[in-house]
């Protein structure tokens, strides 16, 4: 049988990826409704189609790296299924089609437990926007040379964009941030993570599983 790598959740929320079968079927239990149950501080184990590659947010767009990525990095918004926007590292935000803006809460700290800042995201922003830097989301999540300013004290983020986008902060909205660590280092992005997300790498064995744990 063929084997694929998968995660696994355990301890307080603790995500291991390890070969198993290519069934895909949870052990989970279901409630009278059908719908899974949640369980805190169980393990949780989730099935890869394939091994995700590198890890950086900013250079796959293999459905695996995204899964795992979205454990460990944030977005500014969430957009929900039916499109409506809810607050993720943004607490308010607002955009035209050449200008969107975003204030950060307050107290967001990264995977090492370095602060995030306004400058960090706007430093995310303008990485993607250069097209010498060839990220897979350069016309996706970010318009090419959009540029975006920070206030650190308000924690505000402003961006501009030459090119006129409808969606404009919905998308840049949507791009998961870097903590500024993985952006000094970006090796260690390739195997690892420095995100805000509930989830930090613990271990990396790429063919064979992925070790995430839930953070404090």
């Amino acid at each position: 049988m063929r084997k694929f790598p998968a995660i696994a959740a355990a301890g307080a929320m603790t995500l291991l990826l390890a070969a198993c079968g290519s069934s895909g079927s949870s052990t989970g239990g279901t409630n009278a409704s059908g719908s899974q149950k949640l369980a805190n501080g169980k393990t949780f184990t989730m099935v890869l189609s394939s091994d995700p590659g590198s890890l950086d947010p900013d250079f796959t767009s293999l459905s695996g790296a995204i899964q795992l990525d979205e454990f460990m990095y944030d977005s500014l918004i969430h957009v929900g299924q039916s499109g409506k926007l809810s607050p993720e590292l943004a607490a308010k935000w607002s955009g035209t089609t050449t200008t969107a803006s975003f204030t950060l809460r307050k107290g967001i700290t990264c995977s090492d437990g370095t602060k995030l800042t306004a400058s960090d995201v706007a430093a995310n922003i303008n990485f993607v926007a250069n097209p010498k830097n060839s990220s897979n989301w350069i016309n996706v999540f970010v318009p090419p040379g959009a540029k975006a300013t920070a206030n650190d004290s308000a924690g505000t983020v402003t961006v501009t964009s030459k090119v006129p986008d409808p969606f404009l902060t919905q998308d840049l909205g949507s791009l998961l941030i870097v903590c500024p660590n993985g952006m000094k280092s970006r090796g260690q992005l390739k195997e690892g993570g420095d995100g805000t997300g509930m989830f930090s790498m613990s271990q990396a064995v790429p063919g064979s599983q992925y070790t995430l744990t839930r953070r404090k």
